[in-house]
């Protein structure tokens, strides 16, 4: 995979593409020494991050040297919203990413849903198993790149396709098999994080977010030893105990 620049995970619902994503997230992070980070975890689902991934919800919090995976990407960087400031951000770091160092993974099930700015500029696109439908209404860029996978990943059941993915690299393409390497600290939660999750905008959410207990940003996490709600600045305060997510507990604004 390119060390620089951005990439794309498509494919069909519960094809395998949160696994994928995470699992290179870990890999990459690993590989080139860089900070990890998540964009746009709903608040309360945070807690389901180990301590040295860093949940980040605005394009301004992306540090240089990282890897950053963006799943569900089309909700943060919607294409019929071109003209916000995340969207315009994301555009020209896009074009900056080999200076500042940034490996980024966008993860959606159609390229249609994201910003022409976002898909335009791809490094690298991997696919999950596509429907039929998904190859006949994708964007037309993209659409012979769709009809391709979705003839490559005939020849499997469905199971067994979860394991493989599909690669367009600047210097490859075609199936990888057994592909999806689930990280370390993945589970069934975090592959349905926005289970129980309004839906309603970013708006409500923040209206009934969980505070620090320490001031008066969001919290990421509950510690399971003293139960104090923290926020991704003060999370070293609470090391003694183990991070817990924030959905079982009382909202305090």
């Amino acid at each position: 995979m390119p060390e620089f620049g951005f990439g794309l995970i498509v494919g069909n619902i519960r094809s395998g593409k949160s696994a994928l994503g995470y699992g290179l997230l870990e890999d990459l992070g690993l590989r080139y020494g860089r900070e990890m980070l998540v964009y746009g975890l709903p608040y309360e689902k945070s807690g389901l991050l180990p301590e040295h991934i860093r949940p980040v919800y605005d394009v301004s919090q992306i540090t240089e040297k990282s890897v950053i995976l963006f799943d569900e990407a089309y909700k943060e960087f919607y294409s019929r919203e071109w003209q916000t400031d995340s969207n315009k951000l994301i555009d020209t770091m896009s074009g900056l990413a080999g200076q500042k160092e940034i490996l980024g993974v966008f993860i959606t099930h159609q390229t249609r849903k994201l910003e022409v700015g976002v898909v335009a500029p791809l490094q690298f696109i991997l696919y999950k198993r596509p429907s039929m439908l998904q190859s006949r209404f994708e964007r037309p860029g993209v659409r012979s790149l769709t009809s391709e996978a979705y003839e490559a990943f005939k020849k499997y059941s469905k199971e067994e396709a979860r394991k493989h993915t599909y690669v367009f690299f600047p210097d490859y393409v075609g199936m990888v098999e057994d592909s999806n390497v689930l990280p370390s600290w993945w589970s069934e939660d975090l592959s349905r994080a926005y289970k129980g999750v309004a839906l309603t905008g970013k708006e409500p959410l923040i209206q009934n977010r969980i505070l620090c207990l320490h001031c008066d940003n969001s919290a990421v996490g509950v510690c399971s030893f003293c139960k104090c709600s923290f926020c991704q600045e003060h999370r070293q305060l609470h090391s003694h105990g183990r991070v817990e997510g924030l959905e079982a507990f009382r909202v305090r604004a």
